[in-house]
């Protein structure tokens, strides 16, 4: 897995085991169960990236395309079912960095903002 285009790219990434441990689940109540009562650990994903806007994104996903790997988004890990945890081999695609705002438009009352 050579993760040196999505350095090139400007993306964080991090292959590091704390890191990784970090995505292992969501805010399921049943897998924090099963962490803490059963010592049940999931699977933690292959690397993490953080990215910054719209384009890096899109590269993130064209190299999980070309590399054969499957994505799961991660924003405030609350999938609650499962959705946002970590998969073997995956790569968590996280949204924090993504704070902009990009547009507002007074008079309709909306915003336009990252993730």
């Amino acid at each position: 897995m050579d993760i040196n285009a999505l350095r090139k790219a400007g993306l964080r990434t991090s292959k590091a085991q704390l890191d990784l441990d970090s995505y292992r689940r969501d805010l399921w109540p049943r897998n924090t169960l099963q962490m803490h009562r059963e010592g049940v650990q999931p699977d933690a994903p292959a690397l993490a990236v953080w990215p910054e806007n719209a384009e890096q994104i899109s590269t993130a996903l064209a190299w999980a395309q070309q590399e054969g790997v499957s994505v799961v988004p991660y924003g405030a890990g609350s999938g609650v079912c499962g959705g946002a945890a970590g998969r073997r081999g995956s790569l968590v695609i996280d949204t924090k960095r993504m704070r902009r705002i990009i547009q507002v438009d007074h008079e309709a009352r909306t915003a336009h903002v990252q993730a």
